[in-house]
């Protein structure tokens, strides 16, 4: 087995030096007090590394699984490879002002897995993660994440493989494509909690349920549960929905299995809300103004966004983000 080296420098000088495993690793400390920054890289894809985070951004430059640990106030993890990356978080904390708590560069396939329970804070209008690329979330622990924009992003694909998530942000989670299939996951968001819009030409447009347990609660006003600008497509899972607007598709919903309860009512079909907001769901099965559509004077009912563009897109946010 090749051996590992690990050094730890600061400002050119190697301060330790030591040898485990496989692959080659280079660890550079970086506080963001004194201007110092941290790097981690592997010189193979099968490499491993485990560190302690560091204060300023912890940054992965070459495939293979990265375990870290501790807690940190000003701080990210940065993935800046396209080879396949495993960031396992065992008992983090980490708290971003500047740019997203764990931020994959475009054409990245990360995997994040949880082990013990982890927190990310977000703050500044950032994402908890984004990803340029596509993201699976996987493990047993836990990870809470409050974020002032979205929980979890990627342009790509997100994949929920396993784990307990418990967001509270703007929107919970965003992606061209999102696969949920396993899981816990409570999310308490002030715009959209699970949203696919078109970020990459890889994937259609689609969210798409298997399995896990979903809690969502939704603020009031002009919000939607699961909103898809393509179809969404429910298979199975426990879902349990308290908003308003709970579904809003542009493409095909199809409830094929699984048990979703909307404000306390067990539904046997996605109603079609178009935009949601004040006149959204009603119990016993209602559809929203003109039967969920948009008038055909292209206004929307009171209270609510125009859902349809003339050129027959679906309205979005513009959305910032700080990298």
């Amino acid at each position: 087995m090749k051996k590992q080296t690990l050094a730890a420098i600061v400002g050119g000088t190697v301060l330790a030096l030591g040898v485990a495993g496989a692959g080659t690793y280079l660890i550079i400390s970086h506080n963001s007090r004194s201007g110092q920054t941290t790097i981690v890289s592997s010189d193979e894809p099968s490499g491993s590394s485990s560190s302690s985070l560091v204060e300023g951004t912890n940054k992965i430059t070459s495939g293979g699984t990265y375990t870290f640990t501790g807690t940190i106030s000003s701080g990210k993890i940065s993935v800046d490879t396209t080879e396949a990356v495993t960031i396992v978080l065992n008992n983090v904390a980490i708290t971003s002002s500047d740019g997203a708590a764990i931020k994959c560069q475009e054409n990245t396939n990360v995997t994040v897995e949880l082990v013990g329970e982890n927190k990310i804070t977000a703050n500044n209008d950032n994402d908890g993660i984004n990803s340029e690329g596509d993201l699976i979330i996987a493990g047993d622990g836990s990870l809470t994440i409050n974020a002032a924009d979205d929980g979890i992003h990627a342009d790509g694909m997100l994949t929920v493989e396993n784990g307990t998530l418990n967001i509270t942000a703007h929107e919970g989670l965003e992606a061209t494509y999102v696969k949920i299939d396993r899981g816990n996951i409570t999310i308490k968001a002030t715009d959209d909690a699970i949203n696919a819009g078109a970020k990459s030409d890889k994937y259609s447009v689609k969210i798409e349920i298997n399995g896990g347990n979903i809690t969502i609660d939704m603020g009031q006003g002009d919000t939607d549960a699961i909103d898809s600008n393509g179809d969404l497509i429910i298979n199975g899972g426990t879902i349990n929905i308290t908003a308003q607007s709970p579904f809003d598709f542009d493409g095909t919903g199809q409830l094929n299995g699984g048990t979703v309860t909307v404000n306390g009512q067990t539904i046997t079909e996605l109603t079609n809300q178009f935009g949601g907001g004040m006149g959204g769901f009603m119990p016993g099965g209602g559809q929203a103004e003109a039967n969920g559509q948009s008038p055909t004077n292209g206004q929307a009912p009171s209270g609510e966004r125009p859902a349809i563009q003339s050129d027959g897109q679906k309205q979005s946010r513009t959305r910032t983000t700080t990298q």
